[in-house]
């Protein structure tokens, strides 16, 4: 593999206040949706965003630990999910492209040798047009 998964990569988290609000977004959007549907609202996580709430206001400190164990489960979801969607990507994506380009014969990159050939530079004449869009790039 390219990658080199021995480091120990430092664990960037958020305020733990944040941490607090955004759990509170959440629960609160969890106990609420049951309402879509005409039912009533899920309790217990109204009543566990209140208690997140309290705690991220007056608090926030007792969120420290939960809010570092969040930041490294995220490390191991992207130690284990970034192969599979790349893999998912090459597979499904370049490799089926890369076959029908080789099956029609394609060759967008010019790759292929030719003995005869003195330069594989592309000569192209300079118009007046793209002289004028190299100014003021940025």
């Amino acid at each position: 593999m390219h990658e080199d998964l021995n480091r120990k990569p430092v664990i960037t988290v958020s305020s733990d206040r944040t941490f607090g609000f955004v759990w509170t977004v959440f629960l609160v959007l969890f106990s609420l949706a049951p309402l879509r549907h005409a039912r009533g609202v899920r309790v217990w996580p109204m009543a566990l965003a209140g208690v997140l709430l309290l705690l991220s206001l007056f608090l926030p400190r007792a969120l420290h630990r939960p809010n570092l164990l969040s930041g490294k489960i995220g490390l191991l979801l992207s130690r284990v999910v970034n192969p599979i969607v790349m893999g998912l990507i090459f597979y499904g994506c370049f490799v089926p492209v890369g076959l029908l380009n080789r099956l029609r014969k394609k060759d967008p990159l010019h790759m292929q040798l030719n003995p005869s050939a003195s330069t594989y530079w592309i000569t192209r004449e300079p118009s007046d047009s793209s002289r004028a869009s190299m100014i003021n790039q940025f």
